[in-house]
């Protein structure tokens, strides 16, 4: 056979083949489509996650952050109602901090509240006894409350007897911050909220909104 008429004959069979191998790639393609991931497999990450930058040595109260002293701990809240918790303890005993927010009633209508939760050895008007202050820290407003007497603890459940608790105090805070007041009470034996109520007030005149 003439070498020339080989080389166009084996060029013209590859070409076949390669034209075939083509045809039958793209009709298997078309066939069987690669199948897309369903969208509601696909994950979106980072999606709504609230970012809050806290100042170095600050804790987060809801919507505000104050630095909480060194010698407090804080504590898992034994309510849905309490906000945050905390206690502090010397060897006169232990008090306990609760932080409330979006609770029900006036500022008013809880500090009476508050208040009616004493009484003097002397049955005279707790409120009347009450040293209230008023301060401004940053934009909001503050009210300082402290009253001392015994202290009529709310026993268990709607119909539990109530315990008397003498030589007790209250040592409360009310901030009105933008989304509402926020509320820290403070009740414990007056000789341990004595030597704690310089570390309450530097902790509420370190809040701030964050």
């Amino acid at each position: 056979m003439n070498p020339k008429n080989l080389i166009i004959g084996s060029t013209l069979m590859v070409g076949f083949i390669l034209s075939v191998y083509i045809t039958l790639s793209e009709a298997n393609r078309y066939a069987n489509p690669v199948k897309s991931i369903p969208s509601s497999s696909v994950q979106v990450l980072n999606r709504g996650e609230e970012r809050i930058t806290l100042k170095d040595g600050y804790s987060r109260i809801g919507n505000l952050q104050g630095i909480v002293p060194g010698s407090w701990r804080r504590e898992t809240p034994s309510s849905s109602m309490r906000l945050a918790q905390f206690s502090f303890s010397d060897e006169s005993g232990t008090s306990e901090l609760v932080v409330f927010a979006g609770i029900g009633g006036s500022v008013d209508d809880n500090l009476d509240r508050w208040l009616g939760q004493f009484r003097r050895p002397d049955n005279e008007s707790v409120a009347d006894h009450a040293t209230i202050s008023h301060e401004h820290i940053g934009d909001m407003d503050v009210n300082f409350v402290y009253t001392e007497g015994t202290y009529l603890q709310a026993g268990m459940g709607m119909r539990g007897p109530t315990i008397e608790k003498p030589n007790y105090g209250l040592m409360a805070a009310i901030i009105k911050a933008a989304d509402g007041p926020y509320y820290f009470k403070c009740t414990g034996p007056k000789k341990v909220l004595d030597n704690y109520r310089n570390s309450f007030e530097t902790f509420i005149h370190s809040i701030e909104p964050l």
